[in-house]
């Protein structure tokens, strides 16, 4: 899921692209932020410090995603942990 449209197969961005703003992701979701103001931090992202397009249609997609997956992540974590997430 690339939310902003750069990362992909054949692409020459870095694995690691999205590390630097994937905490504050998670901590607006944590935080129960609404899909607008994610979409809007992933925008500023995108367009101010990136200097790209934004794709609006493609980020909301993606957060839909996410946000539909939050509560099995957060179940997952709270039964086995963060640990299990190395093994």
């Amino acid at each position: 899921m690339d939310p902003i449209g750069v990362y992909g197969p054949g692409s020459n961005w870095p694995d690691d692209e999205y590390d630097g703003y994937s905490f504050a992701v998670v901590d607006l979701i944590d935080r129960g932020a609404a899909k607008e103001e994610i979409v809007k931090y992933l925008e500023r992202v995108c367009v101010q410090h990136m200097e790209l397009p934004f794709d609006r249609t493609r980020a909301e997609t993606v957060i839909d995603e996410v946000l539909a997956f939050w509560p099995t992540w957060q179940k997952e974590l709270e039964e086995k942990g963060p640990l299990h997430l190395i093994e």
